[in-house]
């Protein structure tokens, strides 16, 4: 009834009772716009931010792409393990402009490499052949050279899912990174 009547103030209250909103959070319903603004506030710390993020419904982050994205920096930009995983598929799959990002933030919290295959097969609206970095065939693969391929690439190596990886200074063409796979396990 708040929302309804005064459209931009609810918000504004829900800043300077943030104690009561957090305490009585299942109580509102709140839709992805408010959620958005409560993220965007400066009012709430980064851990109110993020314990706001674990009670929403999962279903809102797939009604606006604005969302999806803040809450994935939010959490790239903190370091911040996504214990949920269905939180982790709802930001990471569908249109994400951070989706690579947001992978590299949370390799270093999967437990095995083969839980990191199925993301690194769905990033394939990049040029790189991401889903093809885990594969056991001993044979090498180039990435380009960029930031971001760094920092995957060192994360994977540090996780032994990778054997090495280092830059490939070519005479023609652009440098790129040379990527040496794990070998197939004998017997396998």
């Amino acid at each position: 009834a708040l929302k309804e009547s005064f459209p931009p103030k609810h918000i504004t209250l829900i800043e300077n009772k943030k104690d009561e909103f957090l305490e009585k959070f299942n109580d509102f319903k709140l839709d992805s716009d408010d959620i958005l603004k409560i993220v965007k506030s400066s009012k709430f710390t980064i851990e109110e931010k993020f314990v706001i993020i674990n009670k929403i419904d999962l279903s809102l982050i797939d009604t606006s792409k604005n969302l999806k994205e803040k809450v994935s920096k939010l959490y790239i930009d903190n370091t911040k393990n996504i214990e949920n995983m269905d939180l982790l598929d709802k930001l990471f799959y569908g249109d994400n402009k951070y989706n690579l990002e947001l992978l590299i933030s949370q390799v270093d919290y999967f437990k095995e490499c083969n839980d990191i295959k199925p993301y690194l097969d769905a990033l394939n609206g990049y040029d790189d052949p991401y889903n093809e970095l885990l594969d056991r065939n001993g044979s090498k693969l180039y990435l380009a050279d960029n930031t971001q391929n760094r920092l995957l690439l060192e994360k994977l190596k540090s996780k032994d899912c990778i054997s090495s990886w280092r830059k490939n200074k070519k005479t023609l063409g652009e440098d790129n990174l040379k990527v040496e796979r794990k070998r197939p396990k004998k017997g396998a």
